[in-house]
């Protein structure tokens, strides 16, 4: 399975996330799933793609041309995808993907994802290609304004509770196209 991991480029978060991150990376090698993501060399994108590279995994970064200007490019990549922009990263990410996941990095990443058009837009489109959609600790509120927790059981990071979904104050629950997360 390839899966979509959106996260953030930022290094400015706190540990805890990063080492979690780590751990996605390598369940994901393990599994055999590869990583869909930004290429960037940065944040919780750096950590995911290192913890899966390291423990031979996939890695495949859909790389918009300014990352690549800036000298920002991970290293650990299998494939190499370039691209325009966002837009254009978006897209691929969509079409190269089975499954997306959201990784918020705290309460400032999920405000900043969740004011992000292009992030709204990417989460709407895969609803509508009946992709797999998952977020962890703040994130599944979300998919919980979209509406697409409505009528099924889900879990979040206390406090963060959207929509009109039953929550669970439990680990991880897994309903229809969703795994949401209590936190990381």
């Amino acid at each position: 399975m390839k899966v979509c991991i959106f996260c953030s480029a930022n290094d400015e978060i706190a540990a805890e996330y990063i080492e979690k991150t780590k751990d996605l990376g390598v369940f994901c090698a393990k599994k055999g799933h590869s990583i869909v993501f930004g290429g960037h060399d940065a944040g919780l994108m750096h950590a995911v793609s290192l913890a899966s590279k390291e423990q031979g995994g996939q890695v495949i970064g859909i790389v918009p041309r300014r990352i690549e200007e800036m000298g920002r490019l991970t290293p650990f990549l299998d494939v190499h995808v370039p691209c325009e922009d966002l837009t254009d990263r978006k897209q691929l990410m969509m079409d190269m993907s089975d499954a997306f996941l959201i990784l918020p990095g705290g309460k400032l990443g999920v405000d900043n994802l969740s004011g992000s058009d292009l992030v709204i837009s990417t989460i709407k489109r895969f609803a509508d290609t009946e992709k797999d959609i998952h977020a962890i600790c703040a994130a599944p509120s979300i998919l919980g304004r979209l509406g697409l927790l409505d009528g099924i059981d889900y879990t979040c990071f206390p406090g963060f509770q959207r929509g009109e979904g039953r929550y669970l104050d439990v680990g991880a629950v897994s309903a229809e196209r969703h795994i949401t997360g209590h936190s990381m």
